[in-house]
């Protein structure tokens, strides 16, 4: 359990004069539904219970107190989209779109683990032969990467999960990503047209193209 957890729960429950240790347990075991479900933060958390000091009436059972939380909870995040949007976009009309992810926050690269030799290796292959080559997501460094990618380190915070990596910690890796994308993209439709070109020359195809020939 995260101790910044634990100091909240310590912290409604005093607020609002909650001794029962019934409702404590109860409490401390909501952090898998308000952390993981409802994505909240230990500020937000902070904040809630100080909206719920103004609610009326106040919240008096475990139950009150849950839907509380969790109605300030969707509230502060609408607030917080909504900021966000609004910084979003004055950051676009600044910079224009990221021509690295496009907007996204986050950009698709070569997984690490598959990178020998500066090349990147397949991970696997289907049914077919075909060559299946592992991506991960690292966070960009624009505007929205640097804000998920703090939203992640607090997701992750007092937890053993790591946060995602970030394009430019990624980059000192494996600085070659753009070029092995474009290769691996590049033999990807040279392999395509030969598909199609070996079916053209097959004996059907030329019948049927001769026949065509014939009638025309």
């Amino acid at each position: 359990m995260s101790d910044w957890y634990s100091v909240w729960v310590d912290q409604h429950c005093e607020t609002f004069a909650i001794a029962d240790q019934n409702r404590v347990l109860a409490m401390l075991a909501w952090r898998v539904p308000l952390l993981d479900h409802l994505g909240a933060s230990e500020v937000e958390l902070h904040e809630t219970t100080r909206m719920c000091v103004l609610d009326r009436p106040s919240p008096n059972f475990p139950n009150e107190h849950l839907e509380a939380i969790k109605r300030h909870l969707a509230e502060l995040k609408v607030k917080a989209r909504a900021r966000e949007a609004t910084a979003a976009e004055k950051y676009h009309d600044r910079h224009g779109t990221c021509a690295k992810c496009g907007d996204t926050g986050s950009v698709t690269v070569p997984h690490p683990r598959f990178i020998a030799d500066l090349e990147w290796v397949p991970s696997s292959h289907n049914h077919q032969g075909d060559p299946i080559r592992a991506t991960c997501a690292v966070s960009c460094d624009c505007y929205r990467g640097r804000k998920g990618y703090d939203a992640a380190c607090l997701r992750v915070q007092g937890t053993d999960q790591l946060p995602p990596l970030t394009i430019t910690a990624y980059e000192t890796i494996n600085p070659d990503w753009r070029a092995q994308m474009a290769t691996v993209e590049y033999a990807a439709r040279e392999m395509t047209r030969a598909v199609d070109q070996a079916a053209a020359m097959s004996l059907p195809n030329s019948l049927a193209r001769s026949f065509k020939e014939r009638a025309a």
